[in-house]
C-alpha cells in the first residue's frame, strides 16, 4: 500500500523549494538570405547579385559604381526576450584608401519588404532603395562603421556595431525577420573597395548577428515536487 503525506506537509515543502535563475542564453545567427544591388544604366539596375561569392559595397558619388548590400536575419528561432544585439561584419579590402567616410548599417522598416527575395532583388525593386549612392527610404539609421579612409592595409577586418538602436530595432521586429541595408556615406570616396563574403561563400559566415537572450526562472519547485511526491508515497 502506498500512504500520502498530508497536504500541509506537501504545501510547506513546495514553500521550501529554492528558485533558480538561468543563466542569460546567448544565439549566435547567420543570414537566412544575402545580396548586393548595383546602381546606374537599367542594364546594371536590373543585375541581381544575390548568386555571388562575395557583397560588394562601393561608396562614391558616381551612381554607376554604387553598390549597396542587403542582409536578412531569420528571428524565428528566438523565443525569449533579447536584452542585447551585436552584428559584426568580416570586411575585406584589397587595396588601401586615400580619403573615405564610414559605413552606414540602416534597418529596413518592419514589413513586407523582409520578404525580398535573394535571387531577385535588384537596384530597381530593393525595399528601401533609394536612387543615389548612399541613401535609403523606410529604413533607420543603426549606426556607422569603419572610416574607408583609416583602413592602411589590405587585408579582413572585423567590426562590430553595438548601438541602441540596433537594441531596438531587433527588439521592435513582429515578423521573424530583419533587413539590414549596407551603404557608403554621401560623398564618400576613395578606390576603397568593402567586400563582404556572402552565404555561397565556402568560408566561414563573415557576418553573424549576436543576441543576448534574458534569463528564464527554472523553479525548482517542480524538482521538489516530484521529491516530494516520492517521499509522499511509501510502501508499508
Amino acid at each position: 500500500m502506498f500512504e500520502r503525506l498530508p497536504r500541509p506537509v506537501l504545501a510547506a515543502a513546495l514553500a521550501a523549494a529554492p528558485l533558480a535563475v538561468s543563466p542569460a542564453a546567448a544565439a549566435v545567427l547567420t543570414p537566412s538570405a544575402d545580396a548586393f544591388i548595383r546602381g546606374g544604366s537599367n542594364a546594371n539596375a536590373n543585375q541581381n547579385g544575390g548568386n555571388a561569392q562575395n557583397l560588394l559595397i562601393l561608396p562614391g558619388n558616381d551612381l554607376n559604381f554604387a553598390r549597396k548590400a542587403y542582409l536578412r536575419f531569420d528571428l524565428s528561432s528566438i523565443t525569449a526576450d533579447v536584452t542585447d544585439a551585436q552584428l559584426s561584419l568580416d570586411i575585406s579590402f584589397s587595396n588601401t584608401a586615400v580619403g573615405g567616410a564610414p559605413l552606414n548599417i540602416w534597418g529596413l522598416n518592419d514589413g513586407s519588404g523582409d520578404n525580398w527575395s535573394e535571387t531577385g532583388i535588384t537596384w530597381n525593386n530593393a525595399p528601401g532603395n533609394q536612387n543615389n549612392p548612399a541613401g535609403t527610404t523606410g529604413a533607420a539609421l543603426l549606426g556607422q562603421i569603419v572610416d574607408t579612409g583609416e583602413v592602411a592595409t589590405p587585408g579582413t577586418f572585423t567590426f562590430t556595431l553595438d548601438t541602441d538602436a540596433l537594441l531596438a530595432f531587433i527588439q521592435a521586429d513582429g515578423n521573424d525577420a530583419v533587413t539590414f541595408i549596407i551603404t557608403g556615406s554621401s560623398g564618400s570616396n576613395g578606390p576603397v573597395r568593402p567586400i563582404i563574403a556572402s552565404r555561397e561563400n565556402a568560408g566561414p559566415p563573415a557576418a553573424r548577428l549576436d543576441l543576448t537572450l534574458v534569463p528564464e526562472p527554472a523553479s525548482m519547485a517542480l524538482v521538489g515536487l516530484s521529491a516530494v511526491m516520492v517521499m509522499g508515497r511509501r510502501r508499508r
